[in-house]
């Protein structure tokens, strides 16, 4: 398969402005626990299901900065104001994120019907959590790098384990467009409302 073009990283964002840093409180952990019970093994998972805890932590991070439910399907994870439904991908860490990491999405999960992907990171010891960004799903398959399994990522000399797509975390898009787009939204509802008694 043909390698991507990667896209050009958007210099003009700090990683202060683009990286959302969240606090795993005693809740989120709790329920965390609950949610990866009933999880299953994802089929193309990098952890063969270990990492579920990990997942289930970042979808509560993303529901709970974005106030918007969790819906938990194969497909997405939680349902925007604008019914456009988002998957939410996390890995585990040691460290804080940075810019140049790259994010990934398995070969097996490309066919996942969402329009978005969300990238997170949780902490090994469970303490923090980080949004890092948003792609637009068919986009992030265009811009992305091709990873064949076993191949060895030049950028970092990690044996790439599984097929997958890659894309660095400073070609991300903030997550607070969602919600500035919430407020839009909202905003025409209630000119239609009042239009509406007018």
């Amino acid at each position: 398969m043909p390698t991507r073009k990667r896209v050009q990283n958007r210099k003009d964002m700090g990683a202060d402005t683009l990286i959302k840093e969240l606090e795993i409180t005693e809740d989120i952990a709790t329920e965390a626990a609950k949610m990866s019970k009933g999880m299953g093994v994802l089929k193309g998972s990098f952890t063969k299901g270990a990492g579920n805890i990990y997942g289930a932590m970042g979808e509560l991070i993303v529901s709970k900065y974005l106030n918007r439910p969790i819906e938990s399907t194969y497909n997405y994870d939680i349902v925007l104001s604008d019914g456009k439904k988002v998957d939410v991908k996390t890995k585990r860490t040691s460290v804080k994120p940075k810019l140049d990491y790259d994010c990934s999405i398995s070969n097996w999960n490309t066919k996942q019907q969402c329009d978005y992907y969300i990238f997170c990171r949780i902490k090994n010891d469970f303490s923090v959590g980080w949004i890092l960004g948003y792609y637009d799903k068919d986009q992030y398959l265009e811009d992305s790098i091709f990873m064949k399994r076993g191949t060895i990522d030049k950028s970092n000399g990690y044996v790439v384990k599984s097929d997958c797509y890659n894309l660095k975390i400073s070609s991300l898009k903030n997550i607070d467009d969602f919600m500035f787009q919430d407020v839009i939204n909202q905003s025409k509802e209630n000119i239609k409302n009042i239009s509406k008694s007018a």
